[in-house]
């Protein structure tokens, strides 16, 4: 990776190294996720500790030869979106996610767009799940696991609106003869097709896409569990 001069970027997480410094992971306009050593950064006159705040879009300059760069400068470029409770928790839910899954060093712009785009619009009513939703499935497509909603895989047969059919990471959707009452949890065609369109208006749609997209993400996440995912409440059960 090279230096970093006045870019963009977003801190994801930030933790206490030695007495005075920051290790910093930022999410970077142009080099995707980014680890900065802010040293210095938590001693009391710190002008540094301000922009070394999520949510805060800051411009940064930081060098080093290795993937660890140093920071050299941030400053604030703009203010935070006024994010509180359940979308505060989302926003650490999408940083978490972002600090996770995205590869060191590698470029993501059309993932940064969407982060950005996420951050403006977690704080306006009624709009977390679908905002969630849409960010989960860009992400998985970034990454190259995009979940095909529409059709299914194998087969290449459109989804019905009034079929039932069974997830799975590397294969996609499949028909189940059940009514989402079998032994295998599986999911209604009508709500498959809304989640296509990114249409959440209907209860069940929600409920079913924050089911399959976390079946999506499991081998991505592997065994160590998210940690802001633990601070929602337990996901909607709708079939055995």
């Amino acid at each position: 990776m090279s230096a970093l001069i006045s870019e963009p970027a977003y801190l994801l997480h930030g933790r206490p190294y030695r007495e005075t410094s920051i290790l910093a992971e930022f999410f970077t306009s142009t080099q995707g996720r980014v680890a900065i050593l802010a040293r210095g950064a938590r001693r009391p006159k710190s002008r540094q500790k301000a922009a070394l705040q999520p949510f805060y879009p800051v411009v940064l300059s930081a060098t080093g030869r290795s993937s660890l760069k140093t920071l050299q400068q941030i400053d604030l470029c703009g203010m935070a979106p006024p994010l509180a409770g359940a979308c505060l928790i989302s926003g650490l839910y999408l940083n978490e996610l972002l600090q996770r899954l995205l590869p060191e060093g590698e470029p993501h712009p059309r993932m940064y767009t969407v982060y950005e785009w996420a951050l403006t619009h977690l704080s306006e009513p009624g709009e977390l799940e679908p905002v969630l939703r849409r960010f989960e499935k860009e992400l998985l497509s970034e990454l190259g696991f995009a979940v095909v909603l529409d059709y299914c895989v194998a087969s290449s047969e459109p989804v019905l609106a009034e079929a039932w059919y069974a997830y799975h990471p590397e294969h996609g959707l499949r028909p189940v003869v059940a009514d989402g009452r079998g032994s295998q949890r599986s999911y209604p065609g009508a709500a498959l097709l809304a989640m296509a369109q990114d249409d959440y208006s209907a209860s069940l749609t929600r409920k079913v896409a924050k089911v399959l997209l976390r079946e999506a993400f499991a081998p991505l996440l592997g065994d160590r569990p998210l940690h802001s995912r633990s601070l929602f409440l337990p996901p909607p059960v709708f079939s055995s």
